[in-house]
């Protein structure tokens, strides 16, 4: 998915997301958070207007989602510090 073509953009309370739609035969739609993206998944006769219908519905799903998913991305990078018993642990690095 990291390659697909944005469909449109999402303006959320922290920050705009892309969101890429997938086409495939379902009879639902679906919203999955990857990649720091939305992926909306609908049959390929399902128009635009009903898509961004089901984008306003679930807004605030997407907003917690989104907002879960990037905390998650920056706490994971942060390696100068750990939990050890639930007391932090400064990390240095020697090359």
């Amino acid at each position: 998915m990291k390659n697909a073509p944005v469909w449109l953009t999402l303006p959320l309370p922290d920050g705009a997301v892309e969101v890429v739609l997938t086409r495939r035969e379902r009879k639902s739609i679906g919203i999955a958070i990857r990649d720091g993206r939305v992926e909306l998944i609908a049959h390929p006769r399902v128009g635009r207007e009903q898509l961004l219908a089901v984008l306003h519905q679930r807004q605030h799903w997407i907003v917690n989602h989104v907002a879960r998913q990037r905390h998650a991305l920056q706490t994971r990078d942060d390696w100068s510090q750990v939990q050890l018993f639930g007391q932090p642990l400064p990390l240095h690095f020697i090359a």
